[in-house]
This record gives C-alpha cells, sequence and structure tokens, in this order.
C-alpha cells in the first residue's frame, strides 16, 4: 500500500470534498472568527466580498458553499473552476466584510435561496456622488427608474450605490445628469 500525505490532496483538481476539508482544517476557525467580530460589532451575520479587477468578477459569499460571482462588464453570473479554487483555497475569512444592506438585493435573494441562480437577471454596481441638497431627487429618480440602491455605504455621505443591468445604469446617468443630481466624485 503506497504511503501519501495530506499534501497529496493539494491538487488543483482536488473534488470539492477535498478541498472542503482542507478548508476546515486551515482556514474555518479564522473564518468563524471574522463572522464572530462581525456579529459582534454589527448585530449581523457579514457578506465577504472580493473585488478582482483584473480578472472583473465581483465575488460575494457567506461561506465558500455559498457564493456568487458576478462578471462587472456583463453583469452576468460567473463560474468555473478557478472562482472554486480561489473560495476554497484562500482565507476568506481575511476578506473585506459588508453588511446585507449593502449589497445588491439580488446577491442577496440567491445567497439566501429566495432566488434560483437561472432567474439571475444582469446587474452591475456602481457608486455615484449626488450634488448636495439633492439626496431627495436622487432618491426620487431612483424609484422611478425602478432601480435598486443603497445610500452612505461605509459612512461616505453623498455617495450611493446603484444595482442595475449595464445599460439601465447607463440610462440612470444621462437622466441624472440631465436632472443635475450627479457630481464629481472627489
Amino acid at each position: 500500500m503506497e504511503q501519501r500525505s495530506i499534501f497529496d490532496l493539494l491538487r488543483k483538481d482536488a473534488p470539492e470534498s477535498t478541498r472542503a476539508v482542507l478548508w476546515s482544517i486551515h482556514h474555518r476557525r479564522p473564518y468563524e472568527a471574522a463572522v464572530a467580530a462581525f456579529v459582534a460589532l454589527y448585530g449581523a451575520p457579514p457578506v465577504f466580498r472580493l473585488k478582482l479587477m483584473t480578472q472583473r468578477l465581483d465575488i460575494f459569499l457567506t461561506h465558500p458553499r455559498n457564493t456568487v460571482a458576478v462578471d462587472t462588464r456583463t453583469g452576468l453570473l460567473a463560474c468555473g473552476e478557478a472562482i472554486n479554487r480561489l473560495v476554497w483555497d484562500e482565507s476568506v475569512g481575511s476578506w473585506p466584510t459588508e453588511l446585507h444592506k449593502f449589497i445588491s438585493p439580488q446577491v442577496v435573494a440567491v445567497m439566501e435561496g429566495k432566488k434560483d441562480r437561472r432567474e439571475w437577471t444582469p446587474e452591475i454596481e456602481q457608486i455615484f456622488h449626488f450634488r448636495e441638497g439633492r439626496r431627495n431627487a436622487s432618491i426620487d429618480l431612483l424609484l422611478e427608474m425602478e432601480l435598486a440602491y443603497s445610500f452612505e455605504k461605509g459612512g461616505f455621505e453623498g455617495y450611493f450605490q446603484v444595482f442595475a443591468a449595464p445599460d439601465r445604469i447607463e440610462a440612470f446617468v444621462v437622466a441624472a445628469a440631465n436632472a443635475d443630481i450627479l457630481a464629481l466624485m472627489k
């Protein structure tokens, strides 16, 4: 019988179950510590988020088994071995965390099982800065255009996020510019 070591399990093509075992050994404790610290601070569980600018991916997860990856150009869901490897082989406990209210409602619905991945509609996130005194006008326009949004992420007053398909974001920019709502970001 051939003697093997745990390092034999570290192949890049390892099945997910092997990756899950290795994740439990190496990354579970930092992950659980990060979740506990976030819950203690905010009273709610976090969403771990990693923006990969070069690959144009936005990865959200509450656990490696519960991951949503979005192509930031098209707004379509992304999947593949590289994403699986990243979420299982990295210490996600060190990733930036966010409250659910600052994440797209569609992403949250998919992560919570309230929306099937096959029902996904293309969606990206864009951050804008509104002119002083134009917050209510911003909200009115967002509601009129039926766009998902979030204000003051991270305590940055005057900024808001819009979650929509790329073409709807473009339409919002045109409408907001015509209504003199947007300001240049500082």
